[in-house]
């Protein structure tokens, strides 16, 4: 049944998002690496609470740490590197993208779409429901293209961000092939002559 390969689908298209963003947002880095210590910084917080008293005293030293960090990378905060559709809507022709991704989300998490993927109503039962004998994924062609498509936005990412760019003519044919520009950039950004 395809609909468990859909979170896989799901994180490669965060990832080349992700990617892109990454490649033509001047201070990405710094801003991802702030947006991921004021994560680890609200993790170890809660990990410490869980431990107990003793340990929340020895996981000071690791929180003053944490801070720090956030406090030295304050400069670069981006609601674009703590929020995946605000990284989708700087890019220049990804507005499509976060429609999918929250139809994706929603059979990655156990939602009402998922729950109807697997169950169906059966008044003859005391629950009123059963599960499905062999239900079938109904959004398997966006599946199949979504993940190639992020998959090159990826890699043509990285290869924007590798001096020489070795990859830049098969990742070209390869995006030719699939009916699709090849160009990252920002909204605000003109496209390259």
């Amino acid at each position: 049944m395809l609909v468990q390969a859909v979170p896989l689908v799901r994180l490669t298209v965060e990832c080349g998002i992700s990617a892109a963003w990454w490649s033509v947002t001047p201070h990405s880095g710094e801003a991802a690496n702030h947006e991921a210590a004021r994560l680890r910084l609200a993790l170890v917080t809660d990990m410490a609470k869980l431990a107990g008293p003793v340990a929340a005293a020895d996981a000071q030293e690791s929180i003053a740490d944490v801070r720090k960090m956030v406090a030295e990378l304050k400069a670069y905060e981006s609601l674009e590197a703590g929020k995946f559709v605000d990284r989708v809507g700087s890019l220049a022709g990804a507005n499509w993208v976060y429609a999918y991704y929250r139809l994706l989300s929603a059979f990655s998490h156990a939602g009402a779409l998922l729950l109807d993927h697997y169950v169906q109503l059966a008044p003859n039962t005391s629950l009123g429901w059963a599960y499905k004998t062999d239900p079938v994924f109904e959004h398997v062609e966006t599946l199949l293209a979504l993940q190639p498509i992020a998959l090159l936005l990826g890699m043509k990412a990285a290869d924007d961000l590798t001096i020489g760019h070795p990859r830049r003519t098969p990742l070209d044919e390869i995006a030719t092939r699939m009916g699709t520009e090849a160009v990252i950039r920002r909204q605000d950004t003109p496209l390259r002559g």
